[in-house]
């Protein structure tokens, strides 16, 4: 993706890639992980690994690779990762609000694609 597509292309693309392949038993297991991490150590420890830890490795070494490319500017991979996955898990829950209904659906997307626009654009030339 990186040789023929935008910064805002390849994150969309991820984030639509994503949202099409969350089940609703995922969906569910990480509901209860939300949930359950104020008070289970283990469940903590999953949502710290899985859902903070990885996805912001997976970003850092993503905008990394765009930067060496050319692609972007010279950025702190480590901190837009970070922030951007911190984002991204708010709008997460949105998204499954929406989904059953508590929320609007249209919204949520718009907004999901207008914060993948903003952090683009703090990576550009």
């Amino acid at each position: 993706m990186l040789m023929i597509m935008q910064p805002e292309e390849i994150f969309k693309n991820i984030l639509f890639y994503f949202g099409g392949h969350v089940s609703g038993t995922i969906e569910n297991i990480a509901m209860i992980i939300n949930n359950e991490k104020y008070r289970n150590p283990r469940a903590a420890e999953m949502y710290y690994r899985y859902v903070v830890n990885e996805p912001s490795d997976y970003y850092e070494r993503l905008i990394q690779k765009m930067s060496r490319c050319g692609m972007i500017r010279q950025i702190d991979a480590r901190m837009l990762a970070e922030q951007y996955n911190y984002v991204s898990l708010s709008l997460t829950k949105e998204y499954f609000m929406a989904k059953n209904g508590l929320a609007d659906m249209h919204s949520v997307v718009k907004y999901m694609i207008r914060t993948i626009e903003f952090f683009c654009g703090l990576m550009k030339e």
